[in-house]
């Protein structure tokens, strides 16, 4: 599951581990987690790739990462070490685009950073 590759390469990377610890969460920040975190949602499905051999065993699924913080400098400090952690790791990936929020209800500087992920699906 690329899920799991994705969570090991943030929490190896020194400088992102140094901001948030393990707190990298599926799909929903935990109410009464400690900030800074990261949520890690997939956003888009990865689809078959066509070649002449037939289908491929590579997909390309689209992730989205929500850094949160209380302080929006922090919350940019994580948003980049989670970008640097994802471009070194082992996996193939590709920045699409980050965006900086507000969120209004939970009080909190939110950075959402998009990536395309490549991943080999065993079909067996």
């Amino acid at each position: 599951m690329i899920e799991k590759d994705i969570y090991a390469a943030l929490i190896d990377h020194a400088g992102l581990y140094a901001l948030i610890s393990m707190r990298v969460y599926p799909l929903v920040l935990p109410e009464s987690c400690t900030k800074p975190a990261v949520v890690m949602q997939r956003i888009s499905p990865g689809g078959d790739f066509n070649t002449l051999d037939g289908v491929s065993d590579t997909e390309r699924p689209r992730f989205q990462f929500s850094c949160y913080a209380h302080d929006y400098s922090d919350a940019k400090d994580v948003a980049f070490q989670l970008k640097a952690a994802l471009k070194e790791s082992a996996l193939k990936v590709s920045c699409y685009g980050d965006v900086d929020m507000f969120d209004n209800d939970q009080k909190l500087y939110r950075i959402t950073v998009d990536f395309h992920i490549w991943a080999t699906v065993d079909y067996t």
